[in-house]
This record gives structure tokens, C-alpha cells and sequence, in this order.
């Protein structure tokens, strides 16, 4: 998920950030977002391990760690660990004067509201099914505890699922060479809660549909369409997730006509109805 939307931005300069990378699940972040980096055609040299120190005190950025942050390839998006790690990330880049997001851009995990939003600038993040995972950890232990010779129960490790990317102000800036891609998606941006579509972004931009779609792919890599409707439904989860406003109010605050269309799209796209979506991701059932 952090690699696609680093990717979708345009950038070709990543990093892993973490000051505890001897551990197992730090680890496995790291291994899985270089290999989804991999696949999409990223070279190895253009994936960066940043490693800190911890100490009894919290990270410890040394004098090594502070020059080669400041000689990084520029600009570059990183992935922190967490969002403890990703505040600290962000704090060091603003005693060095670089620029987030403009040089560095960030993106934690967990989605911590209050570390996030208390960040300089606000810390984008993704957020993770945390509880979903304690609930096949008791029913794993339920069937250990009813059955503890059950050939079927093995040692294993249970993943965290990412639910979604949470964008704030540290990740919100696009890459893209192509000035015209840029302008696109500020405009998109600027009316996801709009009935748009490529018919509009063309009369925006003032080139032809021709040059839009054929600039607009060739850089990213998808489609107007595809785009506009990735960003409303990104809208979308966010109104699912993170209020109570009734589904034909998302619908028309995402810039969809009605929420049975909407219903429709969400069902296709994510395998469950938008009520399911709430009911199992929504912040106050989470705890």
C-alpha cells in the first residue's frame, strides 16, 4: 500500500526509516515495501535504508545519521516504521532545514490522531486492523485451548492488514517532471467533491483529450478516469471511517450522484458494502 502511493506521486527515491531494525516485524515492513518497490520496476540503488539509534532517551540522531540525511538524492519519500518514528523523522529534517514534504516526504503507520496531527507538518499514515488481528489471535487460542493436539495449528505469525492511507500535509506533494500531470492532480484534488470528469479536467487544463490522456498515463502509469475515481473513493473511506454522515451524504460530498451508484462502485472495488466498510473499520468501534 506505502509503495503504490509513493509511486502514484511520482516519485523515484525511497526510503525505510527505523531506529529499531533488528526487529522482526520492523523487518518484515521493510522487506515488504522494498519488494512491492521491486515489482513495479524501482532499482535497488533508489531504495534507501535509513537506521537511527535508540537509546534510553528516545531515537538518537548522531552526527553520521544527520549528514547522510542531508546527502540523500533528492526529493525522496520515506517510510517510517511507525508514527512515533515518523514525528522524529520530521523533526530531524527540520533541524537540517529540509524541506517536508517538498524534499522529504513522510508516511507513518498506525495512525496515532494525536501524534499525527500534533506533527509539524501534520503526518500522514497509514492505518492498520489491529483489532481484526487480536480476533484470529483468540480464535486461534480458543482452538488451541479446546484442542491442543490439533494437527492443524501451527506456529505462525499474524499480519497487521493496512485498512488505508490517511493523507495529511507531510506526504502532500506530487513529483511528477510533467508540469501538466501536476496541474491535473491539483485540480482533481481541489474538486474530489464534485461530479467531475475527464471531459472537465480537459477544459481545465486546455489541451486536448488526446494530450491529457496520453501525458497523464505515460507519467503515472493510470488513467484520468482511474484517477478521479481513486481519489473519491480514497474520499469516501475517509467519511466512512471517520464520521457518522449518512451514506447518501458521502455519496454527495464524494461527488457521486446517489450512494446506490456509489454502493455499487465500493462493493466492486473493495468486496464489501460501504455499511460492512463502517462497521468494521470506523474509529469508535475500534476503541
Amino acid at each position: 500500500m506505502s509503495a503504490d502511493f509513493f509511486l502514484k506521486k511520482g516519485v523515484s527515491r525511497f526510503g525505510y526509516f527505523t531506529p529499531m531494525p533488528d526487529l522482526i516485524w520492523s523487518q518484515e515492513r521493510e522487506k515488504g515495501f522494498r519488494a512491492r518497490l521491486c515489482e513495479e520496476g524501482v532499482p535497488e540503488d533508489a531504495i534507501f535504508s535509513l537506521y537511527a539509534r535508540l537509546n534510553r532517551g528516545g531515537i538518537e540522531f548522531n552526527r553520521s545519521f544527520r549528514k547522510m540525511l542531508k546527502n540523500l538524492p533528492k526529493p525522496i519519500s520515506v517510510l517510517a516504521a511507525s508514527d512515533q518514528d515518523g514525528q522524529k523523522l520530521i523533526e530531524c529534517c527540520s533541524s537540517q532545514y529540509i524541506k517536508v514534504p517538498e524534499e522529504v516526504s513522510v508516511l507513518g503507520i498506525d495512525n496515532d490522531d494525536l501524534l499525527c496531527v500534533s506533527s509539524t507538518p501534520p503526518l500522514s499514515s497509514i492505518s492498520i486492523d489491529a483489532e481484526g488481528a487480536g480476533f484470529r489471535a483468540a480464535g486461534i487460542l480458543d482452538r488451541m485451548m479446546n484442542d491442543p493436539y490439533d494437527p492443524e495449528l501451527k506456529p505462525g505469525i499474524i499480519p497487521l492488514e493496512p485498512i488505508m492511507i490517511h493523507e495529511r500535509q507531510s506526504t502532500n506533494m506530487d513529483h511528477f517532471s510533467d508540469p501538466m500531470v501536476v496541474e491535473i492532480f491539483d485540480y482533481l484534488r481541489a474538486n474530489t467533491n464534485s461530479a467531475i470528469n475527464v471531459s472537465d479536467v480537459v477544459r481545465a487544463i486546455r489541451k486536448s483529450r488526446r494530450v491529457v490522456e496520453t501525458r497523464f498515463k505515460a507519467a503515472t502509469g493510470e488513467t484520468v478516469h482511474d484517477a478521479i475515481l481513486r481519489l473519491k473513493l480514497d474520499a469516501v473511506k475517509r467519511f466512512l471511517t471517520d464520521t457518522s454522515m449518512p451514506l447518501q451524504q458521502v455519496a454527495e460530498e464524494s461527488g457521486f450522484s446517489d450512494d446506490s451508484y456509489l454502493g455499487q462502485i465500493f462493493r466492486k472495488k473493495f468486496g464489501m458494502t460501504m455499511d460492512s466498510y463502517r462497521r468494521r473499520y470506523r474509529k469508535e468501534y475500534r476503541g
